[in-house]
Parts: structure tokens; C-alpha cells; sequence
């Protein structure tokens, strides 16, 4: 047995082919964080056998893993957590066998693409089945790389035989970053870039777990609930639009993109790693702002996501990476 410390530990995940079977493809992740772990529920039996101690036993009652994992947000490692968040993709090629473009939207059913975790240990090489996410964030800040954070909810752990091998992938950095606020989604090409010293967005869900009376204490599926869109920006206070927009409860567009165009992909001149969240129905959801006699003025929002009558995709995502398929 050996003693080791977090850092040692690989991680990667891949899509499952057969739902709750081990993944065939996976992406090694370079982790910044990591405490995905087995987890147990108990229960006391509290019956008496004639002394003063309150129980007289204790069973396992229900066994799973739940964790979080954190990146650096880059143009490969992001596409099985988008596609698992949101359910939906559809890729096209747009130079053929060198750069594709991925376009996920939300599945609006309560099966969901599930994941395969796998965990690389000093002590142990272990996966985890029917891995189901329950949020995804992505958060800019000035000076920063951009990182995300996922968290995940599956089966107990299971013992594998792995090797760890890592892919060249692409970083996003607070400088590649671009943010448009249009008053609708159409207009958002033309619109300036904001200036904003932060970004945060988070997509979360509700998973709900399903068991049978004869399945011993693992779930049978993890099915997929609600889905909620909401974020942050912090920004220099320079003009009232941001007010506007929050005290008159004013509807507008959001684009949050990230492109690198230090890096050609397979040489092509003018195709770059590029991210993109667009939600075309927003509303802030308070407003605030700093007011230190010795600081700038700035603007701290929150916003949400939605979707009306008219049936606009409340999000949609696009990827351009060298990957056709995962």
C-alpha cells in the first residue's frame, strides 16, 4: 500500500455507449481539483437486546460516488460535459479531417447521456458507472485562465486496470474572452464587446435517483429533473444600461465567447479553438454596486436564463475543435 497525496491521482471520463457500461473512449482531464469519492448511507438498527447501548447494529443501506472536479477550461476536455449537461449535440464539418464544429442544445427528456469516471491511484485503478452531472460552471475573471467546474452523481466504484495517457489540448485564458448583451439574440454579432472584469455562468440540474426493492443498494438510473440557467457579471460602473436593464426588468440576449487565435487548428489560417454560450432570453435578477470612497464604482449582477411562449432554445453552445467525435 502506499501513501500519496491528491495530485498523484489521474482522472479522466468518457460518454457511455450503453448506458451504466463502463465508456470505450475517454478524455484524460489535467485537474486542478478533484474530490470525487465513494460515498454510503447507513442505517442503526435500533432493536434491544436487553443492555442500555441504543442500537445493535448498523447496515449499508445505499452505496454511490459524488464529487466535483476542477480545469482549466480548454477546446477538448469541455465537449463530454457540455454534452452530458445539456443532452443534445449535433456536429458539422467545416474543414474535412481537420476542424468540426459541435452545437449542443438541451434535451428535453428526463434520460440524459450518462458518463464513465475513471480514477488512476498509487493504491488502485477504479471506474465509476452511470455517472450523471449535476452542474456545470464556467468563470472568467481578469488575469485568470478560464475554469470550469463539474459535479457528478453515480454508481460505486468499480476495480479497473488503466493507463494514463494524456492529449495535447488548448487552454482558454481571461484574454480570449468576449461578452455581447443585446436587447435580442439577432443582434448580437454586431453588438460591442462588454466590459467586464468578471463572468461566472452555471447550468445546473436536478437529478433524481431510482431504486428497486430486489437491487441491492446502488441506483437503478439517475434521470434528469429541472435545469436552471443563472450567472454573475461584475463590471466598472460606467453608464445606467445595467440599471435599466434590471429596475425596468428589460429581456436581452447574453453571448459569453472564448477564442484562441494564437493557435491554428491543423494549420488552417483561419480557424481558431473557439467556445461559445448564447442565451437569447436573460433577465437580471438584482442589482447592486460597490461604493468604497477609495475604489472605482462597479456593478455586481446576477441574471437568469428562460424560456417563454415563442419556444427559443433558452441556450445553445458552440465548440470548433479538431475532434469529430467522441
Amino acid at each position: 500500500m502506499s501513501k500519496y497525496t491528491w495530485r498523484q491521482i489521474h482522472a479522466w471520463v468518457g460518454i457511455e455507449t450503453t448506458r451504466g457500461s463502463k465508456a470505450g473512449k475517454i478524455t484524460w482531464l489535467a485537474k486542478t481539483s478533484f474530490n470525487f469519492d465513494d460515498k454510503i448511507e447507513t442505517k442503526e438498527d435500533s432493536s434491544s437486546l436487553g443492555w442500555k447501548i441504543d442500537i445493535s447494529d448498523i447496515e449499508i443501506v445505499k452505496e454511490y460516488a459524488e464529487g466535483n472536479i476542477e480545469m482549466r477550461a480548454s477546446a477538448n476536455n469541455i465537449w463530454n460535459f457540455l454534452y452530458a449537461i445539456l443532452g443534445k449535440k449535433a456536429t458539422i464539418t467545416v474543414v474535412p479531417s481537420k476542424v468540426f464544429s459541435h452545437l449542443f442544445t438541451i434535451n428535453n427528456d428526463s434520460v440524459n447521456p450518462s458518463l464513465t469516471i475513471f480514477t488512476k491511484e498509487p493504491n488502485g485503478d477504479f471506474h465509476y458507472p452511470l455517472a450523471l452531472i449535476s452542474s456545470l460552471s464556467i468563470s472568467a475573471q481578469v488575469w485568470e485562465p478560464i475554469n470550469i467546474t463539474a459535479s457528478f452523481k453515480s454508481k460505486k466504484w468499480v476495480a479497473d486496470n488503466l493507463s494514463a495517457t494524456y492529449e495535447t489540448d488548448y487552454s482558454f485564458k481571461a484574454s480570449h474572452s468576449k461578452i455581447k448583451i443585446a436587447d435580442k439574440e439577432a443582434w448580437l454579432n454586431s453588438a460591442s464587446l462588454a466590459c467586464i472584469e468578471s463572468f461566472e455562468l452555471n447550468i445546473s440540474k436536478e437529478n433524481i435517483e431510482t431504486f428497486c426493492l430486489n437491487n441491492g443498494n446502488e441506483p437503478v438510473d439517475i434521470l434528469d429533473w429541472k435545469i436552471w440557467i443563472t450567472g454573475s457579471i461584475t463590471a466598472v460602473f460606467s453608464d445606467n444600461d445595467y440599471k435599466d436593464k434590471a429596475l425596468n426588468w428589460r429581456e436581452f440576449a447574453l453571448l459569453f465567447g472564448l477564442e484562441d487565435k494564437s493557435v491554428k487548428i491543423a494549420n488552417e489560417n483561419d480557424k481558431f479553438p473557439t467556445l461559445e454560450f448564447i442565451l437569447p432570453k436573460v433577465k437580471f435578477t438584482d442589482y447592486g454596486r460597490d461604493k468604497d470612497n477609495d475604489n472605482l464604482v462597479k456593478v455586481n449582477l446576477n441574471f437568469k436564463a428562460f424560456q417563454n411562449e415563442s419556444w427559443v432554445e433558452p441556450i445553445k453552445v458552440k465548440l470548433q475543435n479538431w475532434v469529430s467525435n467522441y
